[in-house]
């Protein structure tokens, strides 16, 4: 009776060592790392069960582009008193007033998603996971055009020798999609991942101008990616 009362309380302390060892090795396991994307995209991956973790990102984008062009856009009539002025389509006599314009285009575009992930299998390590993911994006473009006639007399020079104009435009979008993916940690702290999925996207567009102009899309895409997880 006192040898299977020992045994029982061998094999107790044996099954809490287990349990403890489980828990720590548990523990052990890194559950929060940044993610590196392509679509280009930084965000952060927590695990916060064993099947479940989710993805928040961010994106941000900025380019400008500037185009110029110089050609004779008038003509200079010079009269005895000195007075100058642009007449344009005139015969000989007058000299050309060089013109130059110059477009300069500034793009931003901000952008945030974050993804549900649920593993449905897992084989050391390799994770297969489903799972939902949202977005939203918002693209700003601000277009400036500057004419300038060169070489005209003070008196002119402000009535038509510099025109500027500036548009601003904007789109804003989101999406809903579903992915299918795979996970596979290559140590400890990083992992390799790869997902596609279906994604539906609708956006909304306007140019901010008096003369307003506004348009909205819809799409289905297939979206796809790749990346890293560097866990901390």
């Amino acid at each position: 009776m006192k040898l299977f009362a020992v045994a029982r309380a061998l094999a107790t302390v044996v099954a809490m060592l287990g349990l403890a060892a489980s828990a720590a090795s548990a523990q052990d396991e890194k559950t929060v790392g940044l993610t590196m994307a392509y679509p280009a995209a930084v965000g952060l991956h927590w695990q916060i069960a064993d099947r479940f973790a989710i993805r928040p990102d961010v994106t941000y984008g900025w380019s400008s582009t500037e185009t110029s062009s110089s050609f004779g856009g008038g003509t200079e009539t010079v009269y005895s008193g000195g007075v100058s002025q642009v007449v344009f389509g005139l015969p000989a006599g007058q000299r050309p007033v060089p013109y130059t314009s110059t477009t300069s285009v500034r793009t931003n575009n901000v952008g945030a998603g974050i993804s549900g992930i649920v593993t449905v299998h897992r084989n050391e390590a390799l994770r297969i996971y489903l799972g939902p993911r949202i977005s939203y994006s918002k693209a700003t473009v601000t277009s400036t055009n500057d004419d300038l006639f060169a070489g005209l007399p003070p008196e002119f020079r402000e009535l038509v020798g510099q025109q500027s104009r500036t548009t601003k435009s904007s789109n804003t979008s989101y999406s809903a999609a579903a992915l299918f993916g795979a996970q596979y940690a290559l140590s400890e702290r990083f992992a390799l991942l790869v997902e596609t999925g279906v994604a539906y996207g609708w956006s909304d567009s306007g140019n901010g101008t008096r003369f307003s102009l506004e348009s909205r899309r819809r799409s289905i895409n297939q979206r796809s990616g790749i990346g890293a997880i560097l866990f901390f």
